[in-house]
């Protein structure tokens, strides 16, 4: 079985991607949050595995609009595909910027949300960064997914964003479909399986 060509490579869902010409019909959501939820923030050099698809879950959960929210959950979806590289090294890489760009533009269009991104997912994706620096780069204060758990909790919100049922605004329980109150969500919330929970986080 042929797992990458010269200008391809092949996905979790056996689809063939090439970065520089993308496919929108070879980009699949399942993809998405299989590759984002494997992918350690911060090149691996955390406290403990930190997921890109749970830093884009808490993204989201800083944003207020149903567009937003859509937006903050993929706004490192190209990061499927050309990985997850750190800043230092993406700004010495010639044309870095434009690849990520025009990928993300065939993303955008293929799952209809705003890009480029809007001031609010901008700064949520921001104090994100500060706070992961603080919880768990430089100390071990929160609890984090495993790969398993953050693959099902980004599709799980996706399955609500995209619903014709989706509310405009408001932070839902990804599992168990409820509304949180916003006084109840903090950034190490989680409903335990073993206190009668879904066991679903919200971040």
């Amino acid at each position: 079985m042929e797992l990458t060509t010269a200008k391809e490579v092949r996905t979790f869902m056996g689809k063939m991607i090439d970065p520089f010409n993308p496919d929108p019909d070879q980009i699949t959501l399942v993809d998405i949050a299989h590759s984002l939820s494997n992918l350690c923030r911060w090149n691996g050099h955390t406290m403990k595995y930190y997921s890109v698809a749970e830093h884009s879950i808490f993204v989201q959960n800083m944003v207020q609009s149903r567009e937003d929210k859509l937006a903050a959950m993929l706004h490192d979806a190209s990061e499927a595909y050309i990985s997850d590289v750190t800043r230092p090294v993406k700004h010495r890489l010639k044309n870095y910027f434009d690849v990520e760009f025009e990928l993300m533009v065939v993303i955008s269009r293929k799952f209809g949300f705003q890009f480029p991104l809007s001031t609010a997912v901008k700064e949520a994706d921001e104090y994100a960064l500060r706070w992961e620096w603080v919880n768990i780069v430089t100390a071990e204060r929160v609890s984090t997914m495993t790969p398993r758990e953050a693959k099902h909790a980004f599709l799980g919100i996706m399955d609500i964003l995209t619903s014709n049922n989706a509310p405009e605004n408001g932070n839902h329980c990804f599992v168990c479909k409820k509304l949180v109150p916003e006084n109840e969500i903090t950034p190490d919330k989680r409903h335990d399986e073993d206190q009668g929970g879904c066991g679903c986080y919200i971040r």
